[in-house]
């Protein structure tokens, strides 16, 4: 097409390599009268070095989140429709195979509400903490439908940032048929270690994006696209960067490439170990606090990414620390607390009776619940549902994971809770340590 830039071309991926370089002529074939014909090659000699680089496959799950505490709602991604949710990040990301796959349904009991904030940060630590009890290395994506009567949400998604772990509002909620799928490729942005793109008045932009009002700078052209049989589309320098809250959107190659460093990042983080451990879910704000914790048996890890870490401490009846770990701080796109979610491995002997998390505004301590476990009464509904409830003065929280595979089903709060699940058999866990198993 006309207009800058004047030429495009796909390379087939199975002809890229390293030591790859590529010149361009001008009417190879001479069909066009021209009198000098020395000056229509670029360069003039050589050619121009096309960097090469392999990215790791993308493996996402996608979780559809229920809203245990906003009537039971559930986020609609299914096998039919996830590709939907990938269109714009395959359009726009550095990304080569993608391994998607939809999960089991996660029930949380956290309002939702509005969208507000502490609600999403409190949502992504427990989806956080779900994709490391899960063992699971690869990237866990919730999707949740906001409850009846809501029709504005103050955010359409959050993720944290160098992180694994996003969630966001379905597709076909907005009016904007592109909003959802483009909040993926947003929050996934911030995954991969990106902050903000300085247009719109987001939280925290990064004060090194070179051209002004979040402009992508240089032309771009949906590869992607073209290569799936559409046409492709131009995209003109002034449009906004993706990263940013101004439209319309595509990516930088100022955030493309320090995407591509960043997945790099992940890639090669150290996973932790597995076994007996405690799982630590807290928040670093003007006050710092902690959620209960549990004792787990796990096969989950917590990875080693570069960034700022809290020390975190596990302690006797006697106050010694008998077990103790540096843990990633995780932050969030909008800003707010900070959060912390991993495990620390406790030996298999060891009496654990508090977590100390210290902050840089003060410490604070959480005791494991103690008091007796008290019955618990659990009715099977419809489709897979099923109501709980116990007197939570005595045991605050409980997690639910499947009796035959592990997997995180729910966290539920304050002695009541609605829940999906296709599990035969649930363990239920409580703060206190001890377990119940429930047959469906």
């Amino acid at each position: 097409r006309t207009g800058a830039p004047t030429v495009q071309w796909l390379v087939p991926n199975g002809r890229l390599g390293a030591g790859l370089s590529c010149h361009v002529t001008a009417d190879p074939e001479a069909r066009v009268p021209d009198p000098d014909r020395a000056n229509n090659r670029f360069p003039r000699s050589g050619g121009r070095t096309i960097a090469v680089a392999d990215v790791p496959p993308l493996e996402i799950t996608f979780i559809p989140i229920v809203l245990g505490g906003d009537g039971g709602v559930i986020g609609n991604v299914t096998t039919g429709n996830v590709d939907q949710y990938l269109i714009t990040a395959r359009q726009v990301l550095p990304l080569g195979q993608v391994n998607a796959r939809v999960g089991a349904p996660f029930t949380t009991n956290v309002v939702f509400g509005g969208g507000q904030d502490a609600a999403w940060r409190s949502i992504l630590r427990e989806v956080e903490a779900k994709r490391q009890l899960d063992g699971y290395r690869g990237h866990y994506y919730g999707v949740l439908r906001p409850g009846a009567g809501v029709t504005f949400v103050q955010f359409s998604g959050f993720g944290f940032i160098f992180g694994r772990t996003a969630v966001s509002v379905q597709v076909g909620w907005f009016n904007r048929e592109s909003a959802a799928r483009e909040t993926v490729a947003h929050e996934l942005g911030h995954n991969f270690g990106r902050p903000h793109a300085p247009c719109g008045g987001p939280a925290n932009p990064d004060p090194g994006y070179p051209f002004p009002e979040a402009e992508i700078g240089v032309a771009g052209w949906d590869a992607w696209s073209a290569s799936t049989g559409g046409r492709g589309e131009y995209q003109s320098p002034s449009t906004k960067d993706l990263m940013s809250y101004c439209r319309p959107v595509w990516i930088s190659e100022y955030n493309y490439r320090k995407m591509m460093e960043g997945r790099s990042v992940l890639a090669s983080a150290r996973a932790g170990t597995a076994g007996r451990a405690v799982l630590v879910r807290g928040e670093l704000g003007e006050s710092p606090r902690l959620e209960a914790p549990f004792l787990v048996e796990a096969s989950g890890t917590t990875e080693a990414v570069p960034g700022p870490t809290a020390r975190v401490e596990v302690v006797d009846a006697d106050g010694a620390v008998v077990a103790a770990a540096w843990l990633p701080v995780l932050a969030a796109d909008h800003g707010g607390a900070a959060s912390v979610v991993g495990r620390i491995p406790v030996p298999a002997r060891v009496n654990v009776a508090a977590v100390r998390l210290r902050a840089p505004r003060g410490s604070v301590t959480r005791a494991f619940d103690r008091g007796p476990t008290p019955p618990v009464t659990w009715r099977a509904g419809v489709a897979g549902t099923a109501a709980l409830s116990w007197d939570a003065t005595r045991v605050p929280e409980v997690l639910l994971r499947d009796a035959a595979t592990g997997e995180v089903l729910a966290f539920v709060r304050d002695g009541a809770g609605v829940v999906r699940t296709p599990a035969s058999a649930v363990r239920m866990q409580f703060s206190n340590g001890d377990t119940r198993l429930v047959r469906q």
